[in-house]
């Protein structure tokens, strides 16, 4: 089984009681687009786990993006500062704590994350993104976004136009944004789905997962 989840905002409980919701086993492949961290208390510690994983792919997210860019740029107050301002501190407290051999193999794993992949399940392609593929970079970039910046930050629109040769699958937006009911819930659109379900949010999110398989869809409750 094929399944994918995002946004995990350091939420431990709700990360494990999916895995076990899921029945996660070594045949299964799971593919997580980002955001691991930050907001909850334990993105460390579930970044640990995905590492020691090997039916896991992690895609980078924007909030671990700003974290190797506060790290690695201590000397820029503006890059620690959007750390910080986005929910850092329960991160950074338990990045600190780990021994250095275990920061640098965390950082090293971080900096290898790719921005997007791509698979096939029963004849369907799906990409993975955190954000936004590569491919709109060039038509939405109105930012002046370098690539990596764009794909992990664009807020994908409901008019913003997907491939037709493939369904984008994609977090970083809140599926709030696209559809006001509650609970919030896995969003379908014309050749995208928006698997973020507020999870770390405070509003009633929920962590999603979807199954590629036979696109079922599994929550567990966030707060």
């Amino acid at each position: 089984m094929i399944y994918v989840m995002s946004d995990i905002h350091g939420c431990g409980k709700a990360y494990h009681e999916m895995l076990r919701k899921i029945e996660l086993c070594d045949s299964d492949h799971l593919y997580i687009l980002g955001d691991v961290i930050d907001r909850g208390p334990d993105g460390i510690s579930i970044l640990e786990d995905i590492m020691h994983r090997e039916n896991i792919t992690m895609l980078l997210g924007n909030h671990e993006h700003m974290m190797l860019d506060a790290i690695f740029h201590p000397e820029d107050d503006m890059l620690s500062f959007r750390w910080e301002s986005n929910g850092a501190y329960p991160t950074y407290q338990s990045f600190c704590s780990l021994a250095k051999e275990k920061q640098e193999a965390m950082l090293d794993f971080l900096s290898g994350l790719s921005l997007e992949t791509a698979i096939s399940c029963n004849g369907q392609t799906y990409r993975l993104v955190h954000a936004a593929p590569a491919y709109m970079f060039a038509e939405y970039n109105h930012q002046n976004w370098d690539e990596t910046t764009f794909c992990v930050w664009y807020r994908i629109r409901k008019d913003d136009t997907a491939s037709s040769n493939e369904t984008l699958i994609f977090g970083h937006t809140s599926t709030y944004r696209y559809s006001h009911g509650l609970p919030v819930s896995v969003w379908h659109g014309q050749n995208r789905i928006d698997i973020d379900c507020g999870a770390g949010h405070g509003y009633g999110g929920r962590l999603a997962c979807l199954r590629f398989d036979d696109m079922a869809e599994f929550y567990v409750d966030a707060q």
